[in-house]
């Protein structure tokens, strides 16, 4: 009902207005697309159907009166105190007397030369002990990182060190969750919104509790507890000689009767409100700040020469270089003059300003400079992003990022730039108060992070801004690294091997920062990670992809280590199944499958039909792609494809969800959302994931609705077997073999209900076909697509095959291999192997501990506790794979002269699984991969879309996030 109301009125009104773009307060967005398309203007005006205008302007002479000229008439007003109620009573939402007295408490404070020394030496420490080991480590094993996040981190660390004199260690190397720092983003998303919805409605979504107002209220009570976590380490930790230099310390000892705390460590309201503004202004603007920067770097490698250039000198006369050091760590003190580093600061801020835009009410009647007259009441907002357009201070080439622009004629010092018309450090009484120690800490850790990397971009991976109050990255920096060749850097020589890493990925797919970063830590952990349970429980979970561990828990003590319960329930869809269940119940359920999927009339079926579903299906799409040059979602093609053949091979039936109208399928996103919510449910707490199926909110309420989705499926099929046409031979589809040959523990009542484990066990079966296949289909045409050498090979096996086919001499234009033709082919069984060991379609295994026992890894692991199973890791293990590891090279699976295929024992190739839990459908995956890819292969060329990128989602399965976006073009000669 919102959305048709939002679209009813939006229409009125640009129906009843001659510019339907003008600036107007539409329906939910409030003003938005008017203000996005008046800017240009400098100045933008907006009314309501009361006497109170909105004003929108990037003028510099109209932020010059409102800030200096005429500053008491433009305060922040109640409105803005409100929208941020986090920090209502502090000094970012106040005005008159009680902002006076805060101004003055916070320049005492923050001017105090011990505080100054006590920051600059921490600066340093944090750079030189947790992120210069985190990059080199990217360097050496050659991962992308999400260069945002680790400077977020960083930045917090160092706000919370300023703030309460406690450092956090969210940066460190085992990356700890720290919900508080998202928490903080939250505030800022919410305000956005918040600013352009009538404020009725967002008070009215704070009263329900709904939308992103319950976001935000999640965000202040986790706010609220690190405040007070932080308070007590304050207060419980070893004091020396010299007094703390903190700001809670400061607050404490100066000012006990404004801003105190009570017997049990709350903070008054407004020392709350005091510590959480202050964290805000150094986290936001420093680590808003510093991923842009970077980013901007990478796009201009001749600006991080410069920048070198003017650190040579101060890196030839350190003394670090003299001790054999293979860092350089620049401090405060020498990094302070350098005006070019300086300038290519401002130059990113200008660009992609730390804080988006500021609010100012109208006290009284004004006139603006730029003729808008203003009445009381009015409120203007000034758009910071929109002031770096501004030509007639900028200049024509105003888009491009040039630090000289900053310089006077020979380099050699700063040109002046009002702050009315560089408005990042705030202007007029106003002025940022922490900007120079803000400048001194970005130029400490920019310098340290140029002199000893190079930056460069993950290719592929969209940069964009967030919908926020500040300008927070929508998707990460994703960088990767592997070092560089040695030398010299701006005239100095380093001691070593240049030490400089280049940050960069393989492909586009490494750009998801959660599988890498997984990857990493085991990596740099010996392919073991211990963690220890929530709340000091006695429970520890560890992270493996050890072969050796992995042998031993998979089948030398196959017992110790069965599914527990908490799987089961993860997975509750399927419970009591062959994938949740052990012991009795497992063996039973095995032999029944291996006796289902090894019957010869199965395989023949499944072999007509999967030829027959590509020749009917896939194939005419393919060619009306190829003859319209239409882009295809492969991903979507090939999932159809697979839909359609499990469900087949399940019930029997065909839904036909890939046919030439291309239907609607709800059930086959909902198999989907299974495994999206799964890897969710694994990654928090039980008790919070329980409560939220219990409140019926979230990913719960989504999953819910998929299984709905899947039983409606279910039972539809089953209807369609029932009601089919039978021929003399029987049916040979999995529900008519169990339910023949297993009738009493296996059942269809009359109204076509399957018992509980019947009804499981469809839903397993389409699972287990649907996901295995679907995704490395996906991901094989992918590294087919980036690889044509070798689709070249693969058509060379093809050849003596398709030569010899009779068909050819029919004049058929296009060739479609059997699964008989294509078994005996063994690089393209390599292909597909070597696909499966970079994107294995089930991304991690999870196994209980039953008893006390002593991996081989030397972890020693208790009853009750957790082991996973990183499958995306056991494909990067340099020590099976070699330091090629991350290159797409099928000739790794093959013998000398190509003629036959290795031998590569399931525990260190785990696409299949291993031990007595060997997947029973292996052979029949691999069958129905071999004829799809040979028969595209064959007679089509495809081609990745330029500039789609292809990234894993967030999932159980490597499902894609975006889709295989491509182009498909009939093979010449074909």
């Amino acid at each position: 009902m919102l959305v048709a109301a939002f679209i009813y009125f939006s229409v009125k009104s640009m129906k009843s207005k001659r510019n339907p773009l003008l600036p107007t307060e539409w329906a939910l967005v409030g003003m938005l697309p008017g203000i996005a398309a008046s800017l240009r203007r400098h100045v933008a005006a907006a009314g309501k159907k009361n006497c109170m205008n909105f004003f929108v302007t990037c003028d510099p002479v109209n932020i010059r009166h409102m800030y200096t000229s005429n500053f008491a008439n433009y305060p922040k007003g109640e409105a803005f105190a409100e929208i941020f109620d986090t920090l209502e009573g502090s000094l970012l939402t106040t005005d008159g007397e009680n902002w006076c007295w805060q101004r003055a408490m916070a320049r005492q404070d923050l001017a105090r030369p011990e505080l100054l020394t006590y920051l600059s030496r921490r600066w340093c420490d944090k750079v030189e002990e947790d992120l210069l080991p985190l990059l080199s480590r990217a360097a050496v094993t050659g991962t992308t990182i999400n260069m945002e996040d680790l400077l977020g981190r960083l930045v917090f660390d160092l706000s919370t060190t300023l703030v309460f004199g406690v450092d956090p260690g969210s940066l460190s190397v085992d990356m700890p969750p720290v919900p508080a720092s998202p928490a903080f983003d939250a505030i800022m998303e919410v305000a956005f919104f918040r600013h352009i919805m009538p404020a009725s409605m967002w008070k009215a979504m704070r009263w329900l509790n709904v939308g992103q107002e319950r976001k935000l209220a999640e965000a202040q009570k986790l706010i609220h507890g690190f405040v007070l976590d932080m308070i007590n380490k304050n207060r419980s930790q070893e004091r020396g000689t010299a007094a703390p230099v903190d700001l809670l310390s400061f607050f404490m000892t100066n000012y006990p009767d404004d801003l105190s705390m009570d017997q049990t460590g709350e903070p008054n309201k407004l020392l709350h409100a005091t510590l959480i503004s202050f964290m805000i202004a150094g986290r936001d603007t420093v680590g808003t700040t510093l991923p842009w920067l970077f980013y901007n770097l990478a796009k201009n490698p001749h600006v991080v020469s410069a920048i070198r250039d003017e650190l040579a000198p101060i890196a030839a006369a350190s003394h670090k270089q003299e001790d054999g050091e293979t860092l350089m760590v620049f401090e405060a003190e020498e990094t302070k003059p350098l005006v070019y580093l300086q300038a290519v600061m401002f130059e990113s801020m200008r660009l992609y300003p730390p804080i988006l835009y500021e609010r100012k009410s109208v006290q009284d009647e004004d006139v603006l400079p730029s003729g808008h007259q203003v009445r009381a009441g009015d409120v203007i907002f000034i758009s910071l992003y929109a002031m770096r357009r501004v030509d007639s201070v900028w200049g024509d080439g105003y888009r491009e990022y040039r630090p000289e622009r900053w310089l006077s004629r020979d380099g050699s010092s700063l040109l002046y730039v009002p702050s009315h018309k560089f408005l990042a450090f705030n202007s007029g009484p106003r002025m940022c108060l922490g900007k120079e120690m803000a400048i001194a800490q970005i130029k400490t850790i920019v310098a340290t992070v140029v002199w000893n990397y190079d930056i460069e971009l993950v290719q592929g991976h969209a940069v964009k801004p967030k919908l926020s109050c500040c300008m927070q990255m929508k998707n990460g920096l994703m960088e990767g690294s592997k070092p560089t060749k040695s030398g010299n850097q701006g005239g100095f020589s380093f001691g070593r091997s240049g030490i400089a890493a280049r940050l960069c990925s393989h492909d586009a797919a490494a750009g998801n920062n959660w599988y890498e970063f997984l990857t990493s830590t085991l990596l740099a952990s010996g392919h073991t990670h211990k963690i220890r349970g929530p709340l000091a429980s006695s429970m520890n979970f560890f992270l493996t992809c050890d072969p050796m561990n992995i042998r031993h828990i998979y089948t030398s003590n196959f017992a110790n280590y069965p599914k527990d319960e908490g799987f089961a329930e993860i997975l509750d869809i399927v419970e009591g199944t062959l994938v949740t269940t052990d012991g009795e119940n497992w063996r039973w359920q095995r032999a029944m499958a291996r006796q289902a999927l090894a019957r010869p009339e199965l395989l023949a079926y499944l072999s007509r039909r999967c030829r027959d579903k590509v020749v009917e299906g896939l194939l005419p799409f393919l060619s009306h792609a190829a003859v319209t040059g239409t882009k295809i979602n492969m991903e979507g093609l090939l999932g159809r494809l697979v839909f359609d053949l499990s469900t087949t091979l399940v019930f029997g039936v065909d839904p036909g969800s890939l046919s030439v109208d291309m239907p609607p399928m709800p059930a086959s996103p909902a198999f989907d959302t299974i495994m999206d919510v799964a890897f969710f449910r694994q990654a928090m707490p039980t008790s919070i994931w329980k409560a939220m199926r219990w409140l019926n909110v979230g990913h719960e309420r989504k999953l819910a609705e998929a299984q709905r989705l899947i039983h409606g499926f279910v039972l539809d099929m089953i209807k369609k077997n029932r009601d089919r046409e039978r021929g003399t031979a029987a049916p040979v589809d999995m529900l008519s073999f169990f339910t023949a040959n297993y009738p009493d523990d296996l059942s269809v009542d009359q109204t076509g209900e399957p018992n509980k484990l019947l009804h499981a066990m469809l839903i397993f079966y389409m699972m287990a076909g649907r996901d295995t296949v679907g995704t490395a289909l996906s991901w094989l045409f992918y590294n087919l697509a980036k690889n044509p050498h070798v689709v070249s090979a693969v058509r060379d096996e093809l050849a003596p095959i398709a030569a010899a086919s009779r068909k050819q001499e029919e004049n058929e234009t296009l060739k479609v291999f059997e699964a008989q033709e294509t078994k005996p082919l063994v690089y393209l069984q390599a292909v597909i192997f070597e696909s499966m060991r970079l994107y294995p379609p089930i991304l991690y295994e999870r196994k209980s501990v039953l008893a006390e026992d002593v991996l081989p890894s030397g972890h020693q692991v208790r009853a009750g506790d957790v082991i996973m199973i990183s499958l995306y890791a056991m494909g990067r293990v340099d020590s099976v794979w070699g330091k090629d590891y991350s290159e797409y090279r099928p000739q790794r699976w093959l013998s000398r002269d190509g003629s036959s295929l290795l031998y590569v024992p399931s525990h260190k190739f785990l696409a299949f699984n291993s031990g007595p839990r060997l997947c029973l459908g292996k052979e029949m995956a691999i069958a129905q991969i071999k004829t799809i890819v040979a028969t595209v292969v064959w007679n089509c060329d495809i081609a990745l879309v330029e500039g789609h990128a292809v990234d894993p989602k967030l999932s159980s399965s490597m499902q894609m996030k975006n889709g295989l976006m491509a182009t498909v073009k009939r093979r010449e000669g074909m």
